[in-house]
């Protein structure tokens, strides 16, 4: 069970790449890097599409979650054009990441991205 509230389910776009503005503005994008087993992720909203990010309409929030369990938490403003955050973790090649990102207008949305194996091998 989550620990950060929703007011309501989080829409879930699977192809942020093919979905029109409206969908690919507020959807979350994940990158994962992974070397010596070491995870940087990077949750970026308003990646495929600008968003506005003004008074009255911003993301207000960003959240990652590693198998459903909270990670990173970001709090965003108005003022916060490119609403970024980046994390390193220590979780195996496999983990299902979720990111959601709340927009203050438009409800929450969220993505889905697995931590892949290290590029790098000893």
């Amino acid at each position: 069970m989550r620990d950060f509230p929703t007011v309501t389910a989080p829409t879930f776009i699977t192809d942020p790449e093919n979905a029109d503005a409206y969908e690919a503005k507020h959807t979350p994008h994940i990158e994962i890097e992974v070397v010596d087993d070491i995870a940087e992720v990077t949750v970026t909203a308003g990646y495929y599409v600008t968003h506005p990010n003004e008074a009255g309409h911003f993301f207000e929030w960003l959240m990652l979650y590693a198998e459903e369990q909270p990670i990173a938490h970001f709090v965003g403003a108005s003022e916060v054009l490119n609403p970024t955050m980046t994390v390193e973790v220590n979780l195996p090649a496999g983990t299902v990441l979720e990111a959601m990102a709340h927009c203050n207008l438009h409800g929450t949305w969220k993505t889905e991205a697995v931590i892949p194996e290290s590029d790098v091998k000893d």
